[in-house]
């Protein structure tokens, strides 16, 4: 029995091994870099809006930012009141 070839074989195997899972983690860290950038894309698109509205007087800006809301994110809570009465709706999209 030779050790050298046994060896040899297992620092081949061993090379093989860390190649691979290297390959993967670079693999799975560029999947999640795409995921967020476009999770802060589109919270800017979000934010943008909510800005324009702000500096607005035109209720339309408000349903434009409520739509915009309603369209991309599921997290944000949407209130619809007109200020002088008291809440409309309250709901998740």
């Amino acid at each position: 029995m030779n050790f050298s070839d046994e060896r040899k074989l297992a620092s081949y195997f061993i090379i093989i091994a860390v190649l691979l899972i290297s390959g993967l983690v670079l693999w799975n860290t560029s999947l999640f870099l795409r995921r967020l950038k476009e999770d802060e894309r589109i919270k800017m698109q979000v934010w943008a809006q909510s800005q324009k509205a702000l500096n607005s007087e035109q209720s339309d800006d408000y349903l434009d930012l409520s739509i915009l809301i309603g369209g991309t994110n599921n997290t944000i809570p949407i209130i619809i009141t007109d200020g002088k009465h008291p809440i409309y709706e309250g709901f998740f999209w």
